[in-house]
């Protein structure tokens, strides 16, 4: 077959591809650290040198369509054809070869990437960060260093934060230059929905940034509700929730995002289509830290107040000084619903202290 220039030109490429194959490894001498950079830098230029080589011999086979003037023996042209055959093959494993390394890079391990290199996701659920936790969690990366990695997507020279963008934060407080990371390849979509689903699972984000979010992905990407809550793990219900608090007005939305209101509180106040009474209202139960059981009967007061007046059951002197009492005793709200003979009694707390206190002043009374 050499003496038609096709086996000549086709071993030669191929030949560089196995050679390529056969590289040595970095000498053992090497650091870790320096290992790794020229095992990156290695793969990269013989991907590239890969690819030429099968370009060029995509070209040779592809010029040889053509008739075959030179051979007029029919047994030298089916001899012709039968290496032709052959050479489809290698070029073929390449092929296969080329696309089983693309796939190992989605991939790569853990790699320690410098910080520098490495930007912030715009599109973050999650747009506050507590600066006293992230404190706490450099001081822990100081002594611990992190340990679970970040994971990013590679644009170009750059690094693209799908998930930790907490740890990358705190790692540059502790003073770190390098963070471990795990590069995936992601489409933009695969990162909002991963980004949202990582804030949701560890609860990270407010009641507001969530509902932005699950927005966003219904507007961008034509999610159904039900697709929605499939994907983040939600029932319908709890999405639909979400996503009429953003009907609420701008001072009270950033009352929920602070934490003076919580999800509960945002979705009674929806029903309150008053700008001036909602405000007014959120202001209240801010103020006056009203449960949210309690915020709903005030709003089922205002929206429809026949029918409270109706529903409303007359609670005797005696019921009214217990109620009394226990407020003293707990030093906390204690609230009944229903009336003398049946009904229920509510003991507000507001932290984790306030509980354990009240459990405290139970188990007294035992």
């Amino acid at each position: 077959m050499s003496k038609y220039g096709l086996g000549r030109g086709l071993s030669s490429l191929f030949a560089t591809f196995e050679k390529q194959e056969e590289k040595k490894p970095v000498e053992n001498k090497k650091d870790d650290a320096v290992k790794k950079e020229i095992k990156t830098e290695n793969v990269k230029k013989e991907d590239a040198s890969s690819v030429d080589v099968l370009k060029k011999a995509q070209s040779l086979i592809n010029k040889t369509n053509e008739p075959l003037k030179d051979i007029n023996e029919t047994v030298e042209r089916d001899s012709y054809l039968q290496e032709k055959e052959v050479l489809h093959m290698k070029l073929n494993r390449i092929e296969q070869e080329l696309a089983s390394r693309q796939q190992n890079k989605q991939d790569t391990g853990v790699l320690e990437i410098e910080l520098n290199k490495i930007d912030v996701n715009v599109n973050q659920p999650r747009k506050t960060f507590d600066k006293e936790g992230l404190q706490e969690l450099a001081d822990s990366i100081k002594q611990h260093g992190v340990i679970q990695p970040i994971i990013v997507v590679q644009k170009g020279d750059r690094y693209f934060i799908v998930a930790g963008e907490r740890r990358y934060r705190a790692s540059k407080i502790a003073g770190l230059k390098k963070i471990p990371a795990i590069i995936k390849n992601y489409s933009t979509k695969d990162i909002k929905e991963i980004a949202l689903i990582e804030n949701l699972q560890r609860e990270d984000l407010n009641p507001v940034e969530t509902a932005f979010a699950l927005k966003q992905l219904i507007e961008e990407y034509q999610f159904t509700q039900d697709e929605l809550a499939e994907k983040i793990g939600k029932t319908r219900t709890v999405v639909t929730n979400f996503l009429r608090i953003l009907k609420l007005e701008p001072e009270v939305l950033t009352m929920v995002e602070k934490g003076k209101l919580s999800f509960a509180h945002a979705k009674a106040l929806v029903s309150i289509t008053n700008r001036e009474e909602q405000i007014k209202l959120a202001k209240k139960a801010s103020d006056d830290k009203i449960s949210s059981r309690e915020l709903e009967t005030i709003v089922q007061s205002i929206i429809n107040p026949e029918k409270v007046n109706k529903n409303k059951q007359v609670i005797g002197l005696e019921l009214k000084n217990l109620v009394k009492d226990m407020q003293q005793i707990f030093g906390t709200k204690v609230n009944v619903i229903g009336s003398d003979k049946r009904g229920r009694i509510y003991i507000d707390y507001f932290n984790q202290d306030d509980l354990d206190r009240i459990y405290a002043l139970m188990n007294k009374l035992r």
